[in-house]
Order: C-alpha cells, then sequence, then structure tokens
C-alpha cells in the first residue's frame, strides 16, 4: 500500500528538519507523492517545486520571508533521496506497479470529460500525457516535434494504450473532439444524458453513459483490483449497432441488446461509441 512505502522510504533518509526543531513529515510526505507523480523528475525539478510549495504554504518559509538555512534542509533532502540507489529503485518498481491503474485513470478521465454534459476544457499540451508541475513547469514552452511523433504514432492501427499511453490519449482527444463535431445537436443543450446499465462481477468497475441515443461512453477504474475475466461476464445494456471511434469495431448488441464489457473496450480501458444503426 502507499502508506507502507512511504513508510519504507522515510526509514530509509536523512530527516528533513523544520526550523522547530521537528521533522517536517508533510514535506516529506509532499515529496515523495510529486515524486511517483511526475516520474520521472529531476531532483532540480523537485527541488524548486518543493521550495515554491512550501513558500506557498506560509508555514516554515514564505515569498516574503524566506527561511533560506530550511529552504537548504529541503534541498539536501532531496539530494538524499536522489543519491540512494536502494531507494531509487524501489521507488521505480513502485512506480511501475501504478502503471496499469495510471493507463486506466488517465484514459478514463479523459473519456468521461469528452462526453459528460458541459463543454470539455483541454489545455494546450494536456492532449496527450503531461507530466509537468504548475511550477517550475508552468513556462516551459511546448515541444512541438515531440507532439507531431506522437500524433503520427497515434494513427497506428494496432495501438495498445499500455505500452504507448501518449499515443493512446492523442488518439482519444482527437476521436472525442471529431465525434462531439459530428453530433453537435446530440450534445447540445436539448442533448439527453442516460447513465448506462452494468450488470455482471465487474459492474463497480464500470461507468458508462450514452448522449441523447446516438453517442456511448465506457470507462473502467480501480484497474489495480480488476481482474480481466470479470469483464468476460460483465454486460452492457445497449441496443443496435454501433462502432468503436478508437478501435474501429463494430459492435451488434443482437436481440438481446446486450454487450459484453469485454468486447466493447477490447484492449482499451475505454471505449466512445457511435451508433451506426438502432435496434
Amino acid at each position: 500500500s502507499w502508506i507502507d512505502a512511504v513508510r519504507s522510504w522515510t526509514a530509509q533518509v536523512s530527516p528533513l528538519i523544520a526550523p522547530d526543531g521537528t521533522r517536517d513529515r508533510t514535506t516529506e510526505w509532499l515529496a515523495f507523492q510529486t515524486i511517483v507523480g511526475a516520474w520521472p523528475i529531476s531532483p532540480e525539478r523537485m527541488t524548486r517545486y518543493l521550495i515554491k510549495a512550501t513558500r506557498e504554504a506560509k508555514i516554515h518559509t514564505s515569498w516574503l520571508r524566506a527561511d533560506t538555512e530550511y529552504e537548504l534542509a529541503i534541498a539536501a533532502f532531496v539530494d538524499n533521496l536522489y543519491f540512494n540507489p536502494d531507494l531509487m529503485q524501489e521507488i521505480e518498481e513502485y512506480v511501475d506497479s501504478l502503471d496499469p491503474s495510471f493507463v486506466t485513470n488517465c484514459l478514463g478521465q479523459r473519456a468521461v470529460q469528452l462526453l459528460m454534459p458541459g463543454v470539455p476544457d483541454i489545455y494546450r499540451g494536456c492532449e496527450t500525457v503531461s507530466l509537468r508541475l504548475v511550477d517550475p513547469d508552468n513556462r516551459v514552452p511546448l515541444d512541438d516535434a515531440e507532439l507531431q511523433e506522437t500524433s503520427v504514432r497515434s494513427e497506428q492501427t494496432q495501438l495498445d494504450p499500455y505500452r504507448d499511453l501518449a499515443a493512446a490519449k492523442l488518439r482519444l482527444t482527437r476521436e472525442g473532439l471529431l465525434l462531439r463535431q459530428r453530433h453537435r445537436e446530440q450534445l447540445g443543450r436539448t442533448s439527453t444524458y442516460q447513465p448506462l446499465v452494468v450488470r455482471g462481477s465487474a459492474e463497480e468497475y464500470i461507468v458508462g453513459f450514452i448522449r441523447s441515443d446516438s453517442i456511448a461512453c465506457v470507462a473502467s477504474r480501480f484497474a489495480g483490483s480488476l481482474e480481466p475475466e470479470q469483464l468476460d461476464d460483465t454486460q452492457l445494456s445497449l441496443d443496435g449497432q454501433w462502432r468503436n471511434v478508437l478501435t474501429g469495431q463494430e459492435l451488434d448488441a443482437g436481440n438481446d441488446a446486450r454487450l459484453t464489457v469485454s468486447e466493447v473496450l477490447g484492449n482499451w480501458p475505454v471505449a466512445l461509441l457511435e451508433r451506426v444503426k438502432p435496434s
């Protein structure tokens, strides 16, 4: 678990001492959250971020009354982290263990954002995966060449989101926006929203809804505890024929007006469906 991991990591580094002489466990906790969430992150970025965050917290230092000694202690704490190869290996392995959940959450949030009621607000650069911190990364210019390369990869027919999440998120963003463009009226002020009925052993892991009986969104969650075979015995109440715009797969609900989650999702944790033909 996360708490067990942090306990192990804090035992392997020299403590960060606050100006009052106590251990600053709050900032240590923030440091471990940041290193995992923004991995891989350089020690320079980590130090700048922690100093900025603690100054804005105004507990031990601030922009107007910077405590140089405390901020030097933050830099030393970060150095202790990064110059401990066993600890860094342990953190990297922990991050790797979270990868399936990260892929699921990253694509699931974007899929729901694209088709839920309202207008999706997508920041520049966030068409794909962005692990930039609010500061100091908010002033870093976008890498247009990298975005172009990612765009090319996103066009691949057999795209595996678990191997190339950046390209998968870009495809999801592009296809979702094109879907919105094709169905402006069905997503406008008079549009409707209907939750999808899910039945089966994985029903608590699946989120889905239909907009104006024309397009549908299906997303999975809690990937860390979801067994793949659970998707085979879990069904969605969908009638008629649909096309998954992410994979191009055609789906026919047949007379039962049901589709298994596994056939809807394929090798993706999400699906954007466009109705081809009603039942």
